[in-house]
């Protein structure tokens, strides 16, 4: 995760309440923010493998489930293969065990021994299915390693895929006491930034605290360390406002 900060000046529009009952009144209000980077991801193979074939570009957009690289491994396979001949020995076994008193004693112990196998290779299947390495959410293909090319041997910590995921950029605002009334939750919003060359963002209004902040989570904030928030410390170090603000969430209609 990577934070970068601004401050905005928000444009209350003409917006709407849960039950669209429109907001029939414009104000500005300016207070601090920080947009919380889109979310990205790593994938990695389960197991040490060998690339089969790539589906993927990079740019290109996937749904969450999209099958994104193939992977084969031939140690599991073999594995499954040779449970999948014990079980078949062991049911075997089971079906043509005597009715005698060894054929009865032996029951039990083939029993557990075909109870085990089968376990074992639900696992075996279970960890074959996860070499077709899947989106875990619906995003964009950020980044494919230059290296990574079919038939590649790849050890577990290898890193094969960097997905990005759509429309997870989050604004939090901190507004202060005199006006947060005028925030009202499911509004739409509208923030300019003082720097004109930036564009502005469409956004919609997710949360609006009940209470003010106790102390800033996000010292970059702080004035201390040349955010744009008067604060200073207390005892126990952490970073108090001088004012009363109150967070306010903010979802971007269309994240970038």
């Amino acid at each position: 995760m990577h934070w970068n900060l601004t401050i905005f000046r928000t444009i209350l529009g003409s917006g709407a309440f849960l039950f669209l009952l429109l907001v029939p009144w414009h104000s500005t209000i300016d207070a601090p923010a920080i947009i919380k980077a889109q979310q990205h991801l790593w994938l990695y193979p389960p197991v040490a493998s060998r690339v089969t074939k790539i589906l993927v570009q990079e740019n290109q957009s996937v749904n969450i489930g999209d099958p994104l690289i193939l992977l084969n491994a031939p140690d599991l396979e073999f594995s499954l293969k040779n449970i999948t001949t014990k079980i078949h020995a062991l049911q075997w076994s089971l079906q043509h065990t005597g009715s005698g008193i060894s054929g009865l004693k032996n029951e039990p112990v083939l029993q557990k021994e075909l109870s085990s196998a089968l376990a074992e290779k639900d696992i075996l299947k279970h960890r074959l299915s996860q070499l077709t390495i899947t989106a875990p959410f619906a995003g964009i293909i950020k980044e494919l390693p230059s290296g990574l090319v079919k038939g590649l041997w790849i050890a577990r910590d290898t890193p094969m895929v960097e997905l990005l995921q759509n429309n997870s950029t989050e604004i939090e605002a901190y507004v202060d006491e005199t006006n947060i009334s005028r925030i009202i939750p499911d509004s739409l919003v509208t923030f300019y930034p003082l720097n004109l060359d930036q564009p502005s963002i469409q956004v919609r209004v997710i949360e609006v605290a009940p209470t003010a902040l106790r102390w800033l989570a996000h010292p970059m904030m702080a004035s201390l360390y040349g955010g744009p928030i008067a604060a200073r410390k207390d005892n126990a170090g952490r970073l108090i406002t001088n004012q009363a603000l109150y967070p306010v969430k903010l979802k971007p209609l269309q994240a970038g």
